[in-house]
């Protein structure tokens, strides 16, 4: 029997993601009448897309284009209609929701979520269990007041009749488990601004004052208060010192009042709502723009470096279509070099919510500050990594390459551009998760140092992505090379151990000593060298 041929995509519908069952019910359900409502279809769309559905148009004869509704198992629908009943007969629904109630009767949540990451994925060994926190971890409430982790998840257990949808739309709105910076459980104190939540110890704090305590991202990072103000144009000029603005950059919030008293000239945003605290910060975004999507020359037979950013759906409809499909790329290898590790808070893939920049109130997890670099050859995608940029320090947590290119030094060559380019912006530090396993290695031979408590401390304004039994390492990049290949052996660990790039621990605390000596040999051959030198 003949197969029916998968029309393809050829373009992406973005679609904002937010919580409505009733909506989807409605749709599902209701009469033709109904149904054109155009505010009850955009909630509807909605709701599919926060549970993960996609949207794209293909192209049918005679040039037109129809849209399609793709479930997060990869089932196609060609009207709402049929993908809301799809999804209520997911859910175990599909029974008959009452006609009779309006649409201003619809209680839609307000709350935004990121869709959820797709279900269809390979099998393998599961790496997430490094997050999970013992039941007998104490659960923090507001201040310093804790309460039995235990307990909380039994009342959670005897609540378990409670819609399931709600409970994944209000996931972004509860308080973490973890802390913000190791990533462990255990006596926590939760930011009475947002859902973060830290060790005590983590922050160097020995006690806290009473009243509200807020973390180090809600605080005005120059006076180091929390308090702040919805800015308002009517509002007296006293109340508007107290307005906030963050920083596009470094994403540092600042009291418009305390940038007077310093001296910051530029109070407001540019044509395109930008604003930066800093020439530094402005300076970095405005590089990072200028070579976003364009590729590098970075070796021999057309191999190439390219920086990426998920574009917004503003976008010339043929370069969106080709980053998309680029950053999917992208994500493929991804899951070719790691095991699958979904954040426990979420239940989402961390891989994909980085690569596709998915925020979230969360500060740990929200990524949309992240860069993904691919290295190319011939449009084949050879090594991939993740960057986040801050001022004066960058992390590279993610680094893959492919497996029939590894012992090349691709990702020795990926690395030596990145790091080339975060001096060219004044980046002065780099930082890493590093497996126990690895730590002699990256010490000794590639430059980097594991980062003390207190050098720690001096960053705590900055979320880095780590993972639970890695250890966090930095290097200060210089202008001058003063090893001939430091920059290219800075991640070689993590590029081709896939165990280091997940944050796991490799079981026989063993380092393939050998592997990273012949994946140097590439790029320390004469030959290589004086042809990049020749790039000037």
């Amino acid at each position: 029997m003949k197969m029916k041929r998968k029309r393809e995509p050829v373009s992406f519908l973005t679609v904002e993601p937010e919580c409505c069952s009733e909506a989807v019910q409605l749709w599902g359900n209701a009469n033709n009448t109904r149904r054109q409502q155009s505010n009850l279809t955009e909630k509807a769309r909605k709701h599919l897309s926060a549970m993960g559905w996609k949207f794209w148009y293909t192209l049918l004869k005679h040039g037109k284009t129809e849209l399609r509704y793709e479930s997060p198992t990869g089932k196609l629908y060609n009207s709402l209609r049929t993908a809301c009943k799809a999804y209520m007969k997911s859910q175990g629904g599909g029974g008959v929701f009452s006609e009779s109630i309006g649409l201003n009767s619809v209680g839609c949540s307000s709350s935004k979520v990121t869709p959820q990451s797709s279900m269809k994925r390979l099998q393998k060994r599961k790496v997430d269990e490094s997050f999970k926190i013992d039941d007998q971890s104490p659960k923090p409430k507001r201040g310093k007041i804790l309460a039995d982790l235990k307990r909380l998840r039994d009342q959670k257990k005897a609540n378990s009749q409670q819609d399931d949808i709600s409970t994944v739309c209000q996931n972004d709105d509860q308080s973490d488990d973890i802390c913000t910076v190791c990533h462990y459980g255990g006596e926590l104190i939760l930011c009475d601004k947002c859902p973060s939540a830290f060790h005590t110890s983590c922050l160097g704090l020995k006690e806290l004052a009473d009243g509200d305590w807020l973390c180090p991202s809600c605080c005005c990072g120059m006076c180091g208060h929390g308090k702040f103000e919805e800015s308002s144009s009517e509002k007296p000029k006293e109340d508007m010192d107290n307005s906030m603005l963050i920083c596009n950059q470094c994403e540092h919030k600042y009291h418009i009042g305390c940038l007077k008293n310093a001296g910051v000239v530029k109070l407001k945003w540019d044509s395109k709502g930008n604003w930066f605290c800093s020439r530094n910060c402005e300076d970095i975004f405005l590089s990072l723009n200028e070579i976003l999507g364009k590729p590098i020359l970075v070796g021999p037979d057309n191999l190439t470096w390219t920086l990426l950013k998920p574009s917004s759906s503003h976008s010339d409809m043929e370069d969106y279509t080709e980053n998309y499909r680029k950053l999917n790329l992208a994500l493929s290898v991804m899951h070719e070099c790691f095991e699958p590790s979904r954040d426990p808070h979420t239940k989402r893939d961390i891989v994909e919510d980085i690569i596709f920049n998915r925020e979230s109130e969360l500060s740990r997890l929200n990524f949309k500050r992240f860069y993904t670099i691919v290295l190319e050859r011939d449009e084949e995608l050879i090594s991939v990594a993740t960057v986040r940029i801050y001022v004066e320090v960058a992390e590279v947590p993610l680094v893959a390459t492919r497996f029939h290119y590894r012992r090349l030094g691709m990702c020795g060559i990926l690395m030596k551009e990145l790091e080339k380019q975060l001096m060219k912006m004044g980046v002065g530090r780099l930082t890493l998760p590093s497996a126990p396993s690895a730590l002699h290695t990256w010490t000794t031979s590639f430059g980097f140092s594991k980062m003390k408590a207190d050098e720690r401390l001096q960053f705590l304004s900055y979320t880095f992505l780590d993972f639970q039994g890695t250890i966090m390492c930095h290097k200060l990049l210089r202008h001058s090379d003063t090893g001939g290949s430091t920059s290219a052996n800075s991640t070689v660990t993590q590029a081709e151990d896939k165990q280091l790039e997940t944050g796991a621990l490799d079981h026989d605390h063993k380092f393939l000593i050998d592997d990273v000596d012949s994946m140097l040999l590439d790029i320390n051959d004469p030959g290589f060298l004086s042809w990049h030198m020749g790039l000037g």
